[in-house]
């Protein structure tokens, strides 16, 4: 991979910004924070799925069963 930025008009100041950044974020730790992302959203999906989060109806009924006494002819 190349070290320059070629197509990015940037001045000396940003070049060594951006630089910084680059060597701050390496594969270790991109590849951490992919896994953390993961499990966050496979535990909100898991969450929604159990009904732990997500819409309810009248306190606690959830949609599915609110729309049966609501609409039964669906």
């Amino acid at each position: 991979m190349s070290k320059s930025y070629v197509n990015v008009a940037m001045t000396e100041e940003e070049a060594k910004i951006v630089a910084e950044r680059d060597d701050k974020w390496t594969g270790p730790k991109l590849i951490a924070l992919s896994f953390v992302t993961i499990a966050i959203a496979f535990l909100i999906l898991w969450s929604a799925a159990w009904r732990k989060i997500g819409p309810s109806f009248d306190g606690d009924v959830p949609l599915i069963n609110y729309l049966d006494h609501t609409a039964p002819e669906r």
